[in-house]
Order: C-alpha cells, then sequence, then structure tokens
C-alpha cells in the first residue's frame, strides 16, 4: 500500500452484517430514535418553509389586489377629471359663442345702450332655456287690466 490510506465506509447495518458483530439493541433504538428526531426536525423546517411562502404568496396577493385597486380607481378619477373638463370647456364655448354673437348682432343693429343690450341678453336666454320654462298666461289679470284701460 506504500504510504497511500483507503478509508472503508460502511452503515452500521452493513457493518454489522458483514462482520456478524452483535449490537445491543439499546444501541440501534437511539440510532433509530436520532434518525426519527432528524427526520421531524427535517418535517417541521418544511411546514415552516410552507408556512413562510404561503404568507408571502398571501403578500404578494394583497399587493397586486392593492395596486389594482389604486389602478382602477386612478383611471375612474382621471376619466372623470376628463369628463368635467371637456363639459366645462363646452360650456365655455358655448358661452364665448353667445357673447360674441350677441355682440355681433348689437353691431349690426346699432345698439350700444346697455339697457337694451341686457334685454336681448334676457330674450336669448329665455330663447335658449324654453325647455326649462313654463308659460302662462292669466286671462283674468289680462281682462281686468283691459277693462281698467278702457
Amino acid at each position: 500500500m506504500h504510504g497511500r490510506k483507503e478509508y472503508i465506509f460502511s452503515t452500521l447495518n452493513e457493518f454489522r452484517k458483514s462482520a456478524d458483530i452483535d449490537v445491543p439493541e439499546r444501541v440501534m433504538e437511539r440510532r433509530l430514535l436520532g434518525l426519527v428526531r432528524d427526520l421531524e426536525k427535517e418535517r417541521e423546517e418544511y411546514l415552516n418553509q410552507e408556512a413562510l411562502v404561503k404568507k408571502q404568496t398571501d403578500i404578494l396577493a394583497y399587493q397586486f389586489r392593492n395596486n389594482a385597486t389604486q389602478a382602477v380607481a386612478f383611471a375612474e378619477a382621471n376619466a372623470q377629471l376628463q369628463r368635467d373638463q371637456a363639459k366645462a370647456n363646452a360650456l365655455k364655448r358655448v358661452e364665448m359663442a353667445r357673447i360674441n354673437g350677441l355682440t355681433s348682432m348689437c353691431s349690426a343693429l346699432g345698439i350700444t345702450q346697455t339697457k337694451y343690450i341686457n334685454s336681448l341678453q334676457y330674450l336669448q336666454t329665455l330663447k335658449d332655456s324654453k325647455d326649462n320654462v313654463k308659460y302662462s298666461v292669466d286671462f283674468s289679470h289680462a281682462i281686468s287690466q283691459q277693462a281698467k284701460l278702457t
């Protein structure tokens, strides 16, 4: 063997079988008990690892749901803002067109007095809001006024 060491590895059972050595039952029980404890430790580690992975998965799922909820809320708020801005811009354009039309009409008719301009603006407002205005005529009042005049 010239200075070279060789090692032989074997398990306790193999050693016992090959050498016909009688290992006391207590030694075997301790060995088995140690193996069972090792397996129980390993099982506990796997159970702890499983619980940790479940908790991390729950956290990620919560974060994804939260992000999705925030994204939907932001999109809805942004859409509402755009709708409100569009309505405001539309009303602004209508009012600007109305002002420009009134200015043009007053210039064309030569109306410069404020009370006549206001009267025209009032008539135009009544005309534009005809769906919201209910007209009624009080004939009894009109007849009594006519009788007073004659």
